[in-house]
């Protein structure tokens, strides 16, 4: 397409008579299909918490479930974010920057935070009952920072308990780069925020 647009340039300002790739059909390739979530599925996952039984299970569940819908972090990257790198004290029209330290690729990012998620957070922090520097933190075994494993299983459980059977962390990510790109957010900027090296992976969300 790159070389007919640029051959369609060169007709249209008279260096050459005919394009050479008119009669070249297009290659079609299959979109890849992508597992996401609906608005009203996302909306159920948010109030599933309750499907835990301890309260400290609950609010965990809550706040994990509320960073990866506002940030589309990667979930090893949610799992090992420091309370630390949580800005608490600033707000950006109505968001609150969180630093994801050395994501996919080793690159520093800062995303943000919604006022929901926020107040899951903060809900969170006053019973988590731990002195760790991570966020997220086991209830039980020395109350340490969480493993992916943990935080996938935790979106699982909720996911069951709305009827996904299949439902995980990337699911959110992907939930969230759909909803950014169908709002016409550019692409460019949908790129940074998911922390991708190539623009080529975040034009997957593209229609």
């Amino acid at each position: 397409s790159v070389l007919s647009a640029f051959f369609s340039w060169c007709k249209s300002n008279g260096y050459i008579d005919k394009n050479p790739c008119e009669s070249i059909g297009r290659i079609k390739c299959q979109k890849k299909e992508i597992d996401v979530l609906t608005k009203e599925q996302i909306e159920k996952l948010r109030n599933a918490f309750e499907t835990f039984t301890d309260r400290t299970e609950q609010a965990r569940a809550k706040a994990l479930v509320e960073i990866l819908i506002s940030t589309g972090m990667r979930v090893s990257e949610a799992v090992n974010v420091r309370i630390s790198d949580i800005d608490f004290n600033t707000n950006v029209y109505g968001l609150v920057p969180v630093k994801v330290v050395a994501g996919k690729g080793n690159k520093d990012r800062t995303v943000f935070l919604t006022t929901k998620a926020v107040s899951a957070i903060t809900e969170y922090m006053k019973v988590r009952n731990s002195d760790s520097e991570f966020l997220f933190v086991r209830t039980t075994n020395g109350n340490g920072q969480i493993t992916v494993r943990t935080a996938q299983n935790i979106v699982s459980t909720l996911g069951k308990a709305i009827g996904v059977d299949s439902c995980h962390p990337h699911m959110l990510r992907h939930s969230v780069a759909t909803e950014m790109a169908d709002m016409g957010i550019p692409v460019n900027l949908v790129q940074k925020m998911l922390g991708h090296s190539s623009l080529e992976t975040t034009m997957i969300y593209a229609k």
